[in-house]
């Protein structure tokens, strides 16, 4: 999941359905990747075609509900935002404001996970207090939602690019140390992420450690790629 700062030639394929005022865009590889996802767990159901719906609706709530949290913030600070939820998460671009401090920025990149972690608290206490003796399927599917938003937030939050932690962190370094922040934030990506990769492999975890291997990749090609001048103020901000 990830918001991007982007320009007004931005074109999606599909025609989006608003939203709050927010153009939304789901794409099929979106519910192909939903589906997979939430096959092994239909397996073990007694009622496998009724949990993958329920699974369906509950990746669908919690990414679209991250997605609305970059969304709004980006709104909240002038800009204009449209969300796309597609085959691994949800994006949504924003055409970010001339001169929208660092701080702003971090900002709409933790807004995302900040949401999913009140609905699931929200969740949580209703699990633990009024809705205490709900049974069977509705309790699986909150007790799903809380853990579907915490894991994912937290995940969201390590500190690699393109993820949002790697966004606030580089957010932050920016706001603290200016353009020598800019400077360390690539320094230490790249080390974040072999280390992550290397976790990853390590622990079994072949398509975390494969996709880490995707992200050093373009790590090491913002190194090659010629710089003609200092690097533009917009930068990526991913969910999820």
């Amino acid at each position: 999941m990830r918001a991007t700062p982007t320009g007004p030639r931005s074109i999606h394929r599909d025609a989006p359905v608003p939203l709050f005022g927010i153009p939304v865009t789901v794409r099929p590889s979106f519910w192909l990747v939903a589906i997979l996802l939430g096959f092994d767990g239909a397996r073990r159901a007694g009622s496998p075609v009724r949990f993958l719906a329920v699974w369906c609706g509950i990746v669908l709530v919690s990414v679209l509900a991250h997605e609305l949290g970059h969304a709004t913030m980006a709104r909240r600070f002038g800009a204009r935002a449209r969300i796309t939820l597609f085959a691994l998460g949800g994006v949504t671009t924003w055409e970010a404001r001339p001169g929208l401090s660092p701080w702003r920025r971090v900002a709409v990149a933790a807004a995302g996970s900040g949401v999913g972690f009140v609905l699931a608290g929200v969740a949580w206490v209703l699990l633990e207090g009024p809705l205490d003796q709900l049974r069977g399927l509705p309790r699986t599917a909150l007790a799903l939602f809380v853990r579907v938003n915490v894991l994912w937030g937290i995940l969201n939050w390590l500190p690699i690019r393109p993820l949002d932690g790697g966004h606030i962190f580089a957010g932050v370094l920016q706001a603290v140390f200016g353009r020598a922040g800019r400077i360390a934030a690539d320094v230490m990506f790249p080390l974040f992420t072999l280390a992550a990769g290397w976790w990853a492999w390590s622990n079994g975890l072949i398509f975390a450690a494969l996709l880490a291997v995707f992200v050093l990749a373009d790590e090491v090609r913002r190194w090659t790629a010629p710089r003609a001048g200092p690097p533009p103020e917009d930068f990526r901000l991913f969910e999820d």
